[in-house]
């Protein structure tokens, strides 16, 4: 297990005394869990990522893996990267183009506190470039490696000291599209293959969903949600949450019914439309109330369309249709605002087409506004 408490670690400036850097993070991760650090450019994912590794100091708190203690700012421990038995594949690669696959891979061994033969440095080798798919490489020049080959020599030399933690700041961001994809998969299966726990660093909404098991959105140096992916997409805790992990639309109101934590409470839009939404963190009547609602959770129904009992409906005229390929997206004026809606490929709709949009309670999301900056 990966414990993390109280992280923090600020990097102040003239201009801003609290700028960049990790607040306050903390988490606690089963063995053998993919964890991935999600959000924006400069919201403390790689510092946390740098401090877990030991190539930051924290200014406070507490991390520890299985029953070793790697950083304690209350005890004063601070364990030396090369003493924490931790792989980790930087996003350049750090790929060395003087040396061969077979040296790249073997650097760590060869420079480990516990020396090791040659025989068992060429088996370590061997079995860290199979797992990866690159079995008999060894003898290539470094020089001679495409991006995707780079990228798998880089994480064989991690993985080549069998480390119990794996880090991996943005290992797929320097690929093409088509690679990436099939990086991401490749990925995943390795961690799933060696088991060991990973933390993963990103800012592509789309590999965090599709790798992780666990997922921590940060914002602004701090953890503001951390969750399952199907909870962070389809329940956000915050406008910010909603807004960076995918399409959402955003409609602002005010709560009409209270209701608890886990139930339905009806929100009155801003032109009197009423509608039945979840509440994960409850409301009072009164609040105001700004609901989540996915593009792909609206259906685009003919304005005659009668809603299922107990749905939604906002009637709505379309405003744009933009063929995608597997889907149609739709720009329909409802409820005084262009919501963002998701039809079926061969559905026709011209522009100007009165329509209903219909969707379930569970599906609109009473979140909470992200707090103003500074």
């Amino acid at each position: 297990m990966l414990t993390v408490t109280g992280l923090t670690r600020v990097f102040a400036n003239r201009f801003d005394a609290m700028a960049g850097g990790v607040r306050d993070a903390s988490f606690a991760l089963p063995a053998g869990t993919f964890f991935t650090l999600l959000g924006p450019s400069g919201c403390g994912k790689t510092t946390t990522l740098r401090c877990l590794a030991g190539l930051e100091r924290p200014d406070a708190g507490f991390i520890g893996l299985e029953d070793r203690v790697l950083f304690d700012s209350a005890g004063g421990t601070m364990v030396p990267v090369n003493l924490r038995g931790i792989g980790m594949v930087f996003q350049s690669y750090a790929i060395w183009p003087h040396m061969t696959v077979f040296e790249n891979i073997a650097f760590p061994l060869r420079v480990a506190r516990a020396r090791r033969g040659r025989e068992e440095i060429a088996r370590l080798v061997d079995q860290a470039l199979a797992t990866v798919g690159l079995a008999g490489y060894g003898p290539r020049p470094a020089t001679r490696l495409s991006g995707g080959q780079q990228q798998r020599v880089a994480l064989a030399r991690a993985i080549v000291h069998q480390p119990r933690l794996l880090l991996l700041d943005e290992p797929l961001s320097n690929l093409d599209a088509s690679l990436r994809e099939e990086m991401r998969a490749e990925l995943r299966r390795l961690q799933r293959q060696i088991g060991i726990t990973t933390v993963y660093v990103t800012h592509d909404q789309s590999e965090a969903l599709a790798m992780s098991d666990l997922i921590a959105v940060m914002d602004r140096g701090r953890i503001v949600q951390l969750d399952v992916p199907r909870a962070i997409y389809f329940t956000p805790a915050s406008d910010f949450v909603a807004r960076f992990i995918g399409a959402a639309n955003l409609l602002p109101g005010t709560a009409e019914a209270g209701a608890v934590a886990g139930a339905t409470g009806m929100v009155r839009l801003a032109d009197g439309t009423r509608i039945a939404c979840a509440c994960p963190t409850g409301m009072q009547a009164g609040q105001p109330a700004m609901v989540a609602l996915r593009p792909e959770s609206i259906a685009v129904a003919p304005a005659d369309a009668a809603p299922e009992p107990g749905a939604n409906m906002l009637p709505g005229m379309v405003q744009d249709a933009s063929f995608l390929g597997a889907t149609l997206r739709c720009d329909v004026l409802a409820a005084g605002q262009t919501l963002r809606a998701v039809a079926a490929p061969d559905t026709v709709i011209a522009l100007g087409t009165a329509v209903r949009l219909l969707f379930r309670p569970d599906a609109a999301v009473v979140v909470q506004a992200a707090p103003p900056a500074g």
